[in-house]
């Protein structure tokens, strides 16, 4: 691997209550914190911070998100706007600097309303994969898209196949020009995400073509993270690399074997483990800045953040 990165802890109050589900992204010299719910209550947590340092406790704050706060939401970033999609609203929104947050519509013909879903942009197109209902009854196996200049009109891609069906909260992320999907994990006895034994997928995923079929590329022990919070690509010259963090069973301990870290996957799908010394958590936010440095916002009875400085 041809960078090297240091991780070290810089805040432990980002917001002012524990919040899980949050997004992050790097916007305009600025981080932005935004969306959840709160861990304690359960009640929606719309709230938006952000800074340049990440260092203030709590973050400054902006005025709250219009949409209701949720668990799950693709965020990306597209005409010189913030962009998100919600799986469980069924609608999009689009923030910047002078208009704030404008809803940008409900969805057309788009995917049924879920959580717990993989999302990305891909050549031009906001994608949404798997997940399941709100009430937890119905698994998802799909692969939807729509433009991200549109966001409200979606089309079905395909079902996808058996060995990639009912990962919820995997990743799925555009990684030299291919979709990839990887990690996840499905919820222990019959459905329930009470009950262990967890299953996690160790495999990795790719599709050539956008999307219509996948094939199998690797399958390693160190993708055996039930729940993944995020991962970004971080571009360093002509190099790609998918940087991730690591998640937690759904109580949010750790009886995932060696959940506690944070993974670099190199071109050929080598894979770097950086170890933290804390838990793994789900839903943490993860966005890198204009020079390749990596701010992580935990989720999930978390609320510090810390910062993967690139040193060479």
């Amino acid at each position: 691997m041809n960078v090297i990165y240091k991780l070290r802890k810089i805040n432990d109050a980002v917001r002012p209550i524990v919040a899980d589900g949050v997004a992050l992204e790097w916007y305009n010299g600025e981080w932005h914190n935004f969306g959840g719910w709160e861990e304690i209550t359960g009640k929606s947590y719309p709230k938006h911070f952000h800074s340049t340092t990440g260092k203030e406790s709590p973050w400054p704050q902006l005025p709250d998100a219009p949409w209701e706060g949720v668990h799950t939401f693709g965020h990306s970033q597209a005409n010189g706007k913030i962009i998100i999609w919600i799986g469980e609203l069924q609608q999009s929104w689009a923030y910047d600097s002078v208009n704030k947050w404008v809803k940008i519509g409900d969805w057309i013909n788009g995917p049924a309303k879920r959580g717990h879903y993989g999302w990305c942009i891909h050549n031009g197109y906001a994608y949404i994969s798997c997940g399941d209902s709100l009430d937890s009854s119905q698994t998802f196996y799909d692969l939807w898209r729509s433009p991200k200049t549109d966001l409200v009109k979606w089309e079905k891609v395909c079902d996808l196949p058996l060995e990639m069906q009912g990962w919820n909260s995997h990743i799925l992320i555009s990684f030299y020009n291919k979709l990839t999907f990887l990690g996840g994990g499905k919820y222990g006895l019959n459905g329930t995400t009470i009950s262990p034994p967890y299953l996690t997928n160790t495999k990795i995923f790719q599709s050539p073509d956008d999307g219509k079929a996948f094939a199998k590329i690797i399958e390693d022990p160190l993708l055996n993270s039930f729940w993944w919070g995020n991962a970004i690509v971080v571009i360093i010259g002509t190099e790609q690399y998918i940087v991730a963090v690591s998640g937690s069973d759904e109580g949010g301990g750790t009886s995932v074997t060696n959940n506690n870290r944070i993974i670099i996957i190199d071109k050929d799908f080598k894979i770097y483990k950086i170890a933290r010394n804390i838990p793994g958590r789900h839903a943490t936010g993860i966005a890198a800045d204009d020079n390749g440095n990596i701010m992580l916002v935990e989720g999930f009875r978390q609320n510090n953040c810390y910062i993967l400085k690139k040193i060479a």
